[in-house]
């Protein structure tokens, strides 16, 4: 296939500069540098969805929907001791999925260049309050 460009000048004495630099043909080092930032593109959308993953999956939904229930219970002031005991596990279940999945949205932040409010937003993820 045959694509032809029109380049600053500037920018094409620089690409023939380095074609010269590394002993290849100009058209054969433009190829190599597309391929090369192709190839990071899809490495780092390969790390995005792998982040998105984790971060999607922090908790079980089940743990979360019982923790969640024995909040409430607690809250009500109407939770049995075995439950009381079962929400503690789960407690320390959660808070260090939380700090895990923070460290993901951190990773994630830094890969996208933006801040970890920004991310969280983007993801629809808000901050919980806790009295």
């Amino acid at each position: 296939m045959t694509i032809t460009l029109e380049l600053p000048d500037t920018m094409e004495h620089q690409l023939r500069e380095e074609a010269a630099r590394n002993g290849v043909s100009l058209d054969h080092h433009i190829l190599q540098r597309l391929t090369k930032e192709s190839d990071q593109a899809k490495s780092k959308l390969t790390q995005e969805e792998k982040l998105l993953r984790k971060i999607d999956q922090w908790i079980p939904a089940h743990q979360l929907k019982t923790y969640r229930a024995l909040v409430k219970n607690r809250m009500a002031e109407t939770i049995s001791e075995p439950d009381y005991q079962e929400l503690l596990m789960l407690t320390d279940v959660v808070e260090t999925a939380h700090a895990v999945r923070i460290k993901h949205l951190i990773d994630l932040a830094v890969l996208r260049g933006v801040s970890l409010e920004q991310v969280m937003s983007d993801l629809g993820i808000t901050h919980q309050r806790y009295a």
